[in-house]
């Protein structure tokens, strides 16, 4: 590690650019102090440093296949000024929009609705193509490569952010050579899906998974608002843990039965707090979709900035409670309510 501060300080005294995927693992390497003594100094970074860097991180350990990839893609983000629609005629998938541009006259109409996408030659499309990559949700600004590879068949391409920029929504270009295409592509955040040693991955629960079993595995469980398990102060213990920045992992299933209907609701929702966010996985593979006009995802993943639990009265004057995430944009989810 001492051998890669050197050459990080040494980095900083030069006018140079460094990439974002780059960029991400010096974030997660450096310790905090590390970060705003070296990391944010460093400005730009040329593609010789870039090697010795690699190699570097590589060797320690720190860094997975970066150096192949690398070699591959070059991207830009840019403020998006565009009234365009991107539903228009961009494909859509897991809360992204997307291009695949192979040709110079697409690139250049597309350059006419979207400013500041990456600058690319006529000569640029005989090995490489264009990637457009813009983000549904708002929650997704300053969006990012984060990691690409591809087997056979599927380009994978993991999406993050830069929460240096959270204000506008943006256009992500990248220029990606002709040795990655492939006939699909699949598009996604990355996911830091959580994970406790004290419960069974949400992915591998059976499908006739019951409140009951759930009450045995320690789950807080919530059936039509009532806590039925015997742990219904972990919630306020999470949550009072959270606000004082202790790491904490709960698991809350909420279940909902309709008298005289056949209809039975169970969400599952792990929220692990770790690096000042909420990172929840919601398992809605049993949940009644007949009600919904619109597909919902057997599981999603999403992460917010702050929980909070509210207090009230229902309409019976009943103590009420309702845990909700939220993030910096005003989004946020209602986790589950029931009666204190």
């Amino acid at each position: 590690m001492k051998e890669i501060e050197e050459i990080l300080r040494d980095l900083s005294q030069r006018d140079v650019i460094i990439p974002q995927q780059i960029e991400h693992r010096i974030n997660y390497t450096l310790k905090t102090k590390q970060k705003n003594e070296i990391y944010y100094k460093i400005r730009k970074l040329v593609t010789t440093t870039i090697t010795i860097v690699l190699v570097l991180l590589g060797t320690s350990g720190l860094v997975y296949g970066l150096t192949t990839v690398y070699e591959y893609f070059t991207q830009k983000t840019a403020v998006s000024g565009h009234s365009y629609n991107d539903e228009e005629d961009m494909e859509y998938m897991n809360e992204f929009y997307y291009k695949k541009i192979t040709n110079f006259n697409d690139y250049l109409k597309y350059k006419e609705k979207m400013n500041d996408l990456i600058e690319m030659a006529e000569e640029d499309f005989k090995d490489n193509f264009l990637l457009i990559i813009t983000s549904e949700s708002s929650y997704m600004p300053g969006i990012y490569v984060y990691d690409m590879k591809a087997d056979d068949n599927t380009l994978y391409i993991e999406i993050d952010r830069s929460k240096n920029d959270e204000e506008k929504r943006e256009v992500l270009s990248v220029k990606i050579s002709n040795k990655l295409d492939r006939e699909h592509i699949n598009i996604d955040r990355m996911r830091t899906i959580p994970k406790s040693d004290d419960y069974v991955p949400l992915e591998e629960l059976p499908k006739d998974y019951s409140k009951e079993q759930a009450i045995l595995d320690d789950c807080v469980v919530v059936h039509n608002s009532e806590v039925i398990s015997n742990n219904k102060s972990r919630i306020e213990e999470f949550v009072e843990n959270t606000r004082n920045n202790k790491e904490d992992f709960i698991r809350i299933v909420r279940t909902q039965e309709y008298p005289g209907f056949s209809n039975y609701n169970m969400c599952i929702f792990d929220i692990q707090y770790k690096n000042n966010e909420y990172i929840t996985y919601i398992d809605q593979s049993r949940h009644d979709k007949s009600e919904y006009t619109y597909e919902i995802p057997a599981y999603y993943y999403t992460t917010f900035s702050r929980l909070i639990l509210d207090s009230s009265q229902d309409t019976e004057g009943q103590d009420h409670k309702l845990l909700m995430l939220v993030n910096d944009f005003g989004e946020n989810w209602a986790v589950v309510g029931y009666r204190d």
